[in-house]
């Protein structure tokens, strides 16, 4: 069974996938691990960038009678929102550029891997990128005073080195890292997205699956567009 089915019913991907058709804009979309919300979603609103929750629009907004936390457990919404997590990458993979915040050189990612943007969203993007999408994921570390402007690549090629040529090994508190729960569903998304040992993408870094190989299933109304 498509690992997609855990998490969301058809009629629940088909709905995030038409909300993202009519809110995306091209290539403004905002990923994010390692900051806190409220950065994060300050950060995208004054860029006029879209995070999850901005994308998702009233599936997110409780007091909206779309959303269907009311309906749902802690368990339950914390899937579902997983789910969206895994659309919305499907989604932006089709643009040239995503952009993801996270804390700043060394210490970018949490040591787990298991975050929703490490074994969720990333894969997803990266297996787009192998699968020769033109997409290339820029990173941006907004805690960083007077660095909430600057860019760099991430993907296909780390260009870390523009961060360093530009802000030295600035003192960065070391990062407290949020304690990991059961991450059981995160390795299943990420399991089913990626395999081992495939060939280079131009560089030394892993390739993905082909979509048949996947054993997960691209949103809906995006394979419908496919095959049309």
């Amino acid at each position: 069974m498509p690992v997609l089915l855990e998490y969301l019913t058809i009629e629940e991907e088909a709905q995030i996938y038409q909300q993202f058709e009519g809110i995306c804009q091209p290539n403004s979309q905002v990923l994010w691990s390692g900051v806190p919300y409220g950065v994060a979603q300050k950060w995208a609103d004054e860029h006029d960038m879209q995070t999850l929750t901005t994308a998702m629009g009233p599936l997110m907004d409780k007091a909206d009678s779309l959303c269907l936390k009311k309906s749902k457990n802690g368990p339950q919404w914390s899937k579902y929102i997983k789910g969206a997590s895994a659309v919305f990458a499907w989604y932006i993979s089709s643009g040239e550029k995503v952009t993801t915040l996270s804390p700043p050189p060394p210490e970018r990612f949490h040591p787990s891997g298991m975050t929703n943007y490490q074994a969720i969203e990333e894969p997803i993007l990266k297996w787009a990128i192998a699968d020769r999408a033109i997409l290339r994921i820029e990173m941006v570390h907004p805690t960083v005073k007077g660095a909430e402007n600057f860019s760099y690549q991430m993907w296909p090629i780390d260009e870390m080195k523009n961060w360093v040529a530009a802000f030295g090994t600035v003192a960065i508190k070391k990062n407290r890292w949020r304690v990991m729960g059961k991450v059981l569903h995160q390795m299943a998304i990420r399991k089913s997205i990626t395999t081992n040992e495939k060939s280079d993408v131009g560089h030394s870094t892993s390739h993905y699956s082909q979509e048949s190989e996947l054993g997960m299933r691209m949103p809906i109304v995006r394979e419908q567009k496919k095959v049309s």
